[in-house]
């Protein structure tokens, strides 16, 4: 279709009895998807959902995996974008324009302090996640960083399966062998690092953390359920999806 205003009917098959008329403004550049909702002569409406939101723009999410900070806001060019990320949480994709921005993490509502300052480079067309780490007042030393992941949103070809990976964001552990259950998954994945993705099938695991070549557990993750057509990405303590 073209761009624009345009005035959609929906009719039914063989007779064209219109059930239902309405505008529509239709942006070039984009993939939108027209639902019909209702029962026809009483509730019947539409909804529109924009799928893919054009060449110029980058998504970007947070997740917060810091543990001494508190809930955070993030300002992107000193515009405050993200607001109230809490430790262990994470927010939604927003949508912003590719191009370079200066990130400024700083506490919930408040001037000051700053945690992290940092310039990030994001692309078009692309995926990513934001991942606050660190410690502000371990030893009177603040060694808060931010971490930007290139996230992987294909679906994998088995429609069974789940693509997976695994960032190390506890601060006081050295590298870690990752399980699902007793299937050894990663080896050696140091802190402030990701994975690879991995594909595994859909099911409920038990991640088991284990110091690099020790076959003891340091802790788990008690059974995340891996459902399908979902990418995840693990933090240490956290599933963020």
């Amino acid at each position: 279709m073209i761009e624009g205003d345009s005035l959609i009917d929906v009719k039914t098959s063989g007779d064209n009895i219109v059930l239902l008329h309405f505008d529509k403004n239709l942006q070039g550049d984009k993939v939108y998807t027209l639902f019909l909702e209702g029962i026809a002569g009483q509730t019947l409406q539409q909804v529109t959902t924009e799928d893919f939101k054009g060449l110029n723009s980058s998504f970007l999410r947070i997740l917060h995996a810091s543990p001494d900070i508190g809930a955070v806001d993030i300002l992107l060019n000193g515009e405050a974008t993200f607001f109230g990320v809490d430790y262990t949480g994470g927010s939604d994709y927003l949508e912003i324009l590719r191009g370079p921005y200066k990130f400024d993490i700083k506490a919930a509502s408040k001037l000051s302090p700053t945690y992290v300052s940092k310039n990030v480079g994001l692309p078009d067309k692309k995926n990513h996640t934001l991942i606050i780490i660190g410690q502000y007042a371990k030893m009177a030393k603040n060694t808060v960083d931010a971490i930007l992941l290139e996230d992987d949103s294909t679906i994998p070809e088995d429609r069974e399966q789940v693509r997976i990976r695994f960032f190390h964001a506890s601060p006081d552990t050295g590298p870690l062998d990752v399980y699902g259950d007793d299937v050894k998954l990663w080896d050696n994945i140091p802190y402030g690092s990701v994975s690879n993705y991995t594909i595994v099938q859909a099911d409920d695991y038990k991640i088991r953390l284990r110091v690099a070549g020790q076959t003891n557990d340091i802790g788990t993750v008690s059974k995340i359920g891996l459902v399908l057509l979902v990418n995840i990405l693990l933090s240490l303590g956290t599933a963020f999806f």
